[in-house]
């Protein structure tokens, strides 16, 4: 009986020994240095049309925690321009009421400071094929919008257009339009490691979708 309860013990502690050796089993801690860029496409949905681009150009640094998985964060400065619908509603349905909607095509151009703390999952080593999950703030410092009066119209419950307004539009300022102050982003991509460079495609979701290329080069090393 005593063989067995050690025999359990040992099979139970097991885990716990083996993580820990992969812990130690990095004989060199490394933390990477380096600059990116990102291009991107910006979409309401994904894949689903174009309604502007983003590009942003900053510096990242990447810690190894396992042999399968780094911490990278990173900063940047961030340039969004993209166009956007937006509808109001004057009125709202009732039983025998149509709203009264009332569209505008808004053009913005957003200058930010984008930061992530990304987790990258290694899936292959040769070739250097891994998975990014990332999540972070971005302030938005300056904004400009053009706000376009489209259309008055009235529709239905289900904001089908059923007929033509002449109403007076809503009197609305720029600021009315404008980007919030501060959003998250939240990132999912793939990647490859060729040498110094990283090429990831990654979609970055904030208040759209942003999918595009990010390239990462690195030109520091530290091991200890």
């Amino acid at each position: 009986m005593i063989k067995w309860f050690v025999l359990l013990g040992f099979l139970a502690l097991n885990p716990i020994f083996s993580f820990s050796q992969d812990l130690d089993s990095i004989a060199q801690r490394e933390i990477r240095s380096g600059v990116h860029l990102i291009l991107e496409s910006v979409s309401d949905k994904p894949l689903k049309g174009n309604d502007g681009y983003s590009f942003e150009i900053g510096a990242y640094q990447e810690r190894r925690l396992l042999n399968k998985v780094s911490l990278s964060y990173e900063g940047g400065i961030r340039y969004k321009s993209f166009n956007e619908e937006v509808i109001l509603i004057d009125t709202f349905p009732g039983a025998d009421t149509a709203s009264i909607v009332n569209l505008f095509n808004v053009q913005h151009d957003d200058l930010k400071f984008s930061t992530a703390l990304s987790v990258r999952f290694t899936y292959s080593d040769y070739p250097r094929i891994y998975f990014v999950l990332g999540v972070g703030p971005e302030i938005t410092f300056r904004k400009k919008t053009d706000p376009v009066y489209i259309s008055t119209f009235y529709a239905d419950e289900d904001f089908v257009r059923i007929g033509e307004s002449d109403n007076t539009p809503p009197d609305k300022e720029e600021d009315f339009f404008k980007s919030k102050s501060i959003n998250l982003r939240v990132d999912i991509g793939i990647g490859i490691e060729l040498n110094k460079f990283n090429i990831e495609i990654v979609n970055r979701s904030d208040r759209n979708q942003n999918i595009g290329l990010r390239l990462r080069y690195r030109f520091n090393t530290l091991t200890y």
